[in-house]
């Protein structure tokens, strides 16, 4: 999903967002609502953030984010998220990768 946007995807609440590959936007994705599930993406040179979550109750597993200029994950409190770190580090299934 190519960029130049504000907002590669952009969701209010009780969304799937799965297996896409926003780059090059302001936000890879932003979600602002409760109730969604944000899986297996992959957020490439973003300018503001790979991958925000404003609000809790999301479930945000097994995504990767890569080069995001203003870094790779905000995730408020609240949420449901899988570990972040490096693939080398990793142990949990459910893990979200950072470069």
């Amino acid at each position: 999903m190519p960029g130049g946007g504000q907002r590669g995807i952009a969701v209010e609440n009780n969304a799937f967002i799965a297996n896409n590959e926003p780059y090059q936007n302001a936000y890879g994705i932003f979600v602002t609502g409760s109730g969604s599930r944000v899986e297996a993406n992959h957020l490439i040179s973003n300018s503001t953030k790979g991958l925000d979550v404003a609000q809790g109750h999301n479930v945000i597993v097994r995504n990767t984010a890569v080069t995001n200029t203003g870094g790779n994950y905000q995730i408020s409190a609240g949420n449901d998220v899988g570990p972040i770190g490096t693939a080398a580090t990793a142990t949990s299934p459910w893990a979200n990768i950072s470069d």
